[in-house]
């Protein structure tokens, strides 16, 4: 008798994809990787969350539904409003039009939920979160299975939201964090810690894509850059950045002597509606003076256009990823905890944390050019060794998805994950960057990595407590405005009570004065009434006078008429 559940044939799968005009080739890479393990490991009937569902359906040649559409900026209790509002037709379940609905039925119908590789479980991206947490609760509602993969969490992060984090670590069968600070979270938060394991990047597992003519058309010699603009600079100071940049870019170019092919990771494959890394990409390039700047393109071509560089300079994440995978030489910028636990993590799993640097160095050109050069000098004598702990990685992220795998078909989930290789020495390179170190403010990577982890939590503080004064100002000017319209209020009743006291008065004496005429009334009745008698009286008198004359009258014609003649 086999007590194991029936294999998954019909997996949900969130990710962050789908979006109209934003095409992120980290997030579309890592869907795009659980989409082909599910479906090679006999799964029939895909079906993605995203933002769009015909565009996602389009690039992934899956189904898809809309996502339960929380809002990145919402107050915290909009998303616990919109999270009861969501999941309330969980409650008497039938299929009908409603808000998230279709998720519901999706998740219905499916075997299981797989929530697909993303940085989204921290406090930058609250939205995102809430959107794994409302996956997870429809699916312990219909007694799915929830399988996570890799994932990051913080860096960022606030005590309210652990909660959250907790929630969706404990519902899930089995949690993958890809870098060793999220699996040491994970485990921390989770209340049974062997369901947590560390693991790669999916990304890694990423096959090349054939380039279109209109790209394949590339330089013999080139470095791939991938730059996003720094979050929270204005107009002016991202000006000032992207010439520093494009300076140190051109550096690099001289120094190597190739071309400058800019890879864009975020922006619209609508080339009418340049974006996020087009944008400024185009701002960079004006200081350089062999670029190449590609348009946005499907994540396997990005990977086949990063294969063939010298050298991958970003302050991307995904890039340095991409790099490894494809054995080219990179050196990843980070001036955030976020960009910098991941990227640190990453390339720790081939011997490369001291590839990432703090985005001080990109403000010297001639040292930047040093280390570049350095590191592709030095590249072919370390080639074997990270190619080795790289395919170590891969192999590994494969076994994870066969583990995973064997979890939806039923089968017991075994999975161990490798052993952290030695970190590569890079001599002349980390003798470049000692001696710029001084110079450029570059101290260890885990010195550095604290002071922003620390640095990003008190800036999320003091975003939380910005947002809070916000909402004590709004509550406060609507206190005001109640207690004006009180005011007001009051005024008027008073000026009402005023009127009606004024109005009672003035009834009183009316009161009055109907009594004075009813009195006159009644006096005049009285009156008439007396002069009545007495004219009555008068006329009875002059009636008796009369009566009493004719009478005297008639007995003395009588007495005459009597007398003999």
């Amino acid at each position: 008798m086999n007590d194991h559940p029936a294999p998954a044939r019909r997996v949900v799968v969130m990710g962050d994809v789908g979006w109209p005009h934003l095409y992120h080739v980290g997030d579309e890479a890592m869907t795009q990787v659980a989409i082909d393990r599910l479906t090679a490991d006999g799964v029939v009937d895909v079906t993605v969350v995203a933002a769009d569902p015909e565009v996602a359906a389009r690039l992934h040649g899956v189904a898809a539904v809309p996502r339960f559409h929380f809002k990145l900026g919402w107050p915290r209790d909009w998303h616990d409003s919109h999270l009861e509002k969501v999941l309330a037709p969980l409650a008497g379940f039938q299929r009908r039009t409603g808000p998230a609905q279709t998720v519901l039925d999706a998740v219905h119908d499916a075997d299981a939920v797989v929530i697909a590789g993303g940085g989204n479980m921290t406090s930058q991206y609250v939205h995102q979160l809430y959107e794994r947490l409302a996956l997870v609760r429809v699916a312990r509602h219909f007694g799915r299975p929830v399988f996570v993969t890799s994932q990051t969490l913080g860096a960022t992060f606030r005590e309210v939201d652990l909660p959250v984090m907790t929630e969706i670590i404990d519902s899930a069968a089995v949690f993958g964090a890809r870098e060793g600070t999220s699996a040491t979270l994970a485990r921390s938060l989770a209340a049974d810690a062997g369901r947590v394991f560390t693991t790669g990047d999916d990304a890694l597992l990423l096959p090349r894509a054939p380039l279109d003519d209109e790209v394949d058309d590339l330089p013999e010699r080139y470095l791939v850059a991938s730059f996003e603009r720094p979050p929270g600079l204005d107009d002016e100071r991202a000006r000032a950045h992207a010439d520093r940049v494009g300076r140190a870019l051109e550096a690099v170019s001289q120094a190597l002597d190739c071309a400058v092919v800019f890879v864009p990771h975020a922006g619209s494959l609508d080339v009418e509606t340049p974006k996020d890394d087009i944008v400024y990409h185009a701002a960079i390039a004006v200081n350089v003076s062999r670029p190449v700047l590609l348009p946005v393109l499907p994540a396997g071509q990005t990977l086949a256009v990063t294969s063939r560089a010298l050298v991958s300079l970003s302050t991307r994440y995904h890039p340095v990823v991409f790099a490894a995978a494809a054995g080219v030489p990179a050196l990843g910028f980070a001036d955030t905890a976020y960009t910098w636990q991941r990227m640190v993590g990453a390339t720790s799993q081939y011997g490369l944390a001291r590839t990432v640097l703090p985005g001080t160095v990109l403000d010297d050109p001639t040292v930047l050019a040093g280390l570049v050069s350095s590191l592709v000098d030095e590249w072919p004598h370390v080639t074997e060794g990270v190619n080795s702990a790289v395919r170590a990685v891969q192999q590994g992220q494969s076994d994870w998805w066969r583990a995973l795998g064997c979890a939806l078909r039923g089968e017991p989930f075994m999975f161990k994950p490798m052993d952290p290789p030695a970190q590569v020495p890079l001599g002349v390179t980390e003798a470049v960057l000692a001696d710029a170190a001084p110079v450029l403010g570059v101290d260890s990577g885990r010195e550095r990595e604290a002071h922003r982890w620390t640095t990003e939590r008190l800036e999320a503080v003091a975003a939380e407590r910005s947002e809070l004064e916000l909402r004590l100002g709004r509550e406060s000017r609507e206190r005001r405005t109640v207690e004006q319209q009180l005011g007001e209020a009051r005024e008027l009743v008073e000026h009402t009570r005023s009127e009606a006291a004024a109005l009672r008065r003035e009834f009183a004496e009316e009161q009055r004065a109907t009594a004075d005429l009813a009195a006159e009334g009644e006096r005049l009745s009285a009156e008439k009434a007396r002069w009545r008698a007495a004219a009555l009286g008068y006329r009875r008198e002059v009636q008796r006078y009369r009566d009493r004359r004719i009478t005297r009258i008639s007995d003395a014609l009588a007495r005459a008429f009597r007398r003999p003649s």
